[in-house]
């Protein structure tokens, strides 16, 4: 029987004892937290060994951190070695680690048990369910987890549940699967050493000394900024749509997800928004207005190039959808589907509604980009706060409290930088 096999099996047989207790409404008897306490140390046990395989796997087959395969610490032929996942903070001597695409939030570190409950047996769906019905009934892990004592009539979602739902946020953040890095800030404003100029190492003759090289340093601070919002569930809705904790949890990762790579694009700190690509100084290429083949997508990639930026393999496209359709549309005199140049071809490609097709002096242009999104940072100083609560909202006609409903609050803080704004290139003028 595999590992994940066999996991399952316990864990269900854990969750039967703490479901026949609830059904009865009762405390596990000594037994039955006995039976319950052998299964969670059996179930823990295969965890370690099914990590402990595949950090052994991974070593037999030589890959780097990065998921970048590779041979005593030696990146492949034709392959650039992974970028660190770490660095320490100069000021702490803490080691931050750098989340990637396909990366895990709850995953990143390991988690306490909260109020006696295995972070793995928490389930954001669950809990959401609990407190919007007051019925606990198969949640009764969420509902030992949870600090039922309200404070100013709300109840705050623990981290580890924060965590995973961060987890469903994440792989749709178009930004971070086209290479965008995520970290966790110490404080509400961070500082980052940033290279704007080259090193440039010169050959010398005998006896003569070494040139000075002259790079040039920057600093990228990245200031705390919070997005929040919240709503209102009707307490009939609650209770009688059976599905509505996994609606609400699915529709608030898009909308969260779309708006974070929103301002990653076209932030304006004016507003409050963390600065994006827009307003960071990085290249541009002339888009002409309507796209009529690839090769302003081309150019945009050789800017990079000229730049001393990473070849289009390292590269991604991220364009609105009214430009996907048209270059998707595109034909050549065979009325054949227009072949994409290699350079195009090698970059991942992205299409996202958080890119605006309203800018320009006649508010029609799109935003379409090409660029290293490895250079694109995402701090995060709170991953995110949700809070559920009957109070609050007007007056007695509103409030949610007379209007038996329940508040669903929101809030998440973090910012965007951008090290290496020449590794990016903006298409201006495109009405495609």
């Amino acid at each position: 029987m595999k590992l994940a096999d066999e996991r399952r099996r316990l864990e269900e047989e854990a969750n039967g004892i703490l479901a026949q207790a609830e059904h009865a409404d009762r405390d596990l008897t000594e037994a039955e937290q006995r039976d319950w306490d052998r299964l969670d140390a059996q179930v823990d046990m295969l965890n370690d060994l099914e990590r402990r395989s595949q950090q052994e796997s991974r070593r037999s087959r030589g890959t780097l951190a990065g998921g970048r395969e590779g041979i005593d610490g030696q990146p492949p032929p034709g392959k650039a070695a992974a970028r660190s996942d770490t660095w320490v903070n100069a000021e702490t001597g803490r080691e931050v680690r750098m989340l990637r695409s396909g990366d895990s939030m709850y995953g990143s570190r390991s988690w306490p048990d909260v109020n006696g409950v295995k972070a793995r047996d928490l389930d954001m769906g669950r809990a959401l369910a609990g407190l919007l019905t007051g019925d606990w009934r198969g949640r009764q892990a969420e509902r030992r987890a949870l600090d039922l004592t309200p404070t100013g009539g709300g109840v705050l979602i623990p981290d580890v549940l924060a965590a995973k739902f961060v987890d469903v946020v994440r792989p749709r953040i178009v930004t971070q699967a086209a290479g965008a890095v995520q970290f966790s800030m110490d404080g509400s404003e961070v500082t980052i050493a940033k290279m704007t100029g080259d090193f440039s190492p010169t050959w010398r003759a005998p006896n003569v000394p070494i040139a000075e090289s002259t790079p040039t340093f920057g600093a990228v601070v990245l200031k705390a900024r919070t997005l929040g919002c919240w709503f209102r569930v009707p307490r009939e809705m609650a209770q009688d749509a059976q599905n509505l904790p996994q609606v609400l949890v699915e529709s608030l990762s898009v909308a969260m997800a779309t708006e974070i790579d929103r301002v990653a694009l076209v932030g304006q700190a004016a507003k409050e928004e963390p600065l994006g690509l827009l307003s960071a100084g990085i290249g541009t290429t002339a888009g002409g207005g309507a796209l009529i083949d690839w090769s302003k997508f081309v150019s945009a990639a050789g800017a990079i190039l000229t730049a001393n930026g990473p070849d289009a393999a390292e590269l991604a496209m991220i364009i609105p959808p009214r430009t996907w359709i048209v270059l998707q549309n595109l034909q050549d005199t065979l009325h054949q589907p227009l072949r994409m140049p290699d350079a195009v071809a090698a970059m991942k490609r992205f299409a996202t509604m958080a890119c605006p097709i309203n800018l320009g002096a006649g508010t029609n242009e799109a935003f379409c980009c090409v660029g290293d999104f490895s250079q694109m940072l995402q701090g995060v100083r709170m991953p995110l706060m949700i809070e559920v609560s009957n109070i609050g909202g007007g007056d007695t006609s509103t409030n949610v409290f007379t209007s038996h409903q329940q508040a669903v609050k929101l809030t998440f803080r973090g910012d965007v930088a951008v090290a290496r704004p020449a590794f990016f290139n903006q298409l201006t003028g495109v009405t495609s």
